[in-house]
């Protein structure tokens, strides 16, 4: 783990977060829990509308989950069940750069 924190930042500049602390996300049986991660997106976003680059540097930096959990486990439940709306091109179901989802 530290090899892998000073090959990301050299200049020591990283700092541990439990901003997900008490929930099993890391080493829990089920891994890929969805909802502490869509919990976490639906309060730190409520009432935003903002770009998916910036849900996955939030998701790097501030949550033990990497970018490539956002669209399937995060967004596109949220999506299913109504809780977000996602504004891209027509005919496209997918989260590309430049696509924008709004939080209630």
């Amino acid at each position: 783990m530290k090899e892998a924190m000073w090959r990301a930042d050299p200049g020591g500049g990283y700092c541990f977060s439990d901003l997900l602390a008490g929930q099993d996300v890391l080493f829990s049986e089920d891994l890929l829990s969805e909802k502490p991660l869509q919990d976490d997106l639906l309060a730190r976003f409520a009432g935003m509308e903002v770009d998916v680059r910036v849900l996955e540097e939030h998701i790097l930096v501030h949550t033990p989950y990497r970018e490539t959990h956002l669209r399937r486990h995060a967004l596109k439940p949220l999506e299913e069940s109504g809780a977000i709306t996602v504004i891209r091109e027509p005919g496209r179901r997918q989260f590309p750069a430049g696509t924008r989802i709004r939080f209630p």
